[in-house]
């Protein structure tokens, strides 16, 4: 049996990932901003309001904490891009919100895209998968 639709590997993007390509020091920075924001908005509870809110208030802070030598290839609306992605993904690993660590990855992932257009063609991804987070679970 054949898969309808052929994706090729680098398709896929982890959500937690970086650029490969990247400076060292430059993932280095980015890596610690991230960390550092994701525990601010952890302490202020952040991680129960909306996928659209907690990026915008990790995306401002991260803002303020652009390295001031940044390569050409990665820019600072990229270096912002990749660790507000990065800070949103270690909230919900520390929090423990699985669900929404798996519903974040998947607005990005080609390959669930690809099969919503095959078993749904024209279907709002939207509708499968929602922006609003579950309320935090209780801490363990």
């Amino acid at each position: 049996m054949q898969p309808d639709v052929l994706l090729d590997d680098a398709t896929w993007r982890d959500p937690s990932g970086v650029p490969r390509e990247w400076p060292s020091t430059t993932i280095g920075s980015l890596v610690a901003a991230a960390d550092s924001v994701a525990m601010t908005g952890l302490r202020e509870g952040w991680a129960t309001t909306s996928v659209a809110t907690l990026e915008s208030r990790l995306r401002q802070q991260l803002s303020a904490q652009i390295p001031r030598r940044l390569s050409a290839e990665v820019g600072s609306a990229r270096w912002v891009g990749v660790a507000t992605r990065l800070a949103t993904v270690r909230m919900f690993e520390v929090h423990g919100m699985d669900e929404a660590l798996l519903r974040y990855a998947m607005r990005e992932d080609v390959a669930m895209h690809a099969g919503l257009d095959v078993l749904a063609p024209g279907i709002d991804a939207t509708r499968v998968i929602p922006t609003e987070l579950p309320h935090a679970p209780r801490t363990r």
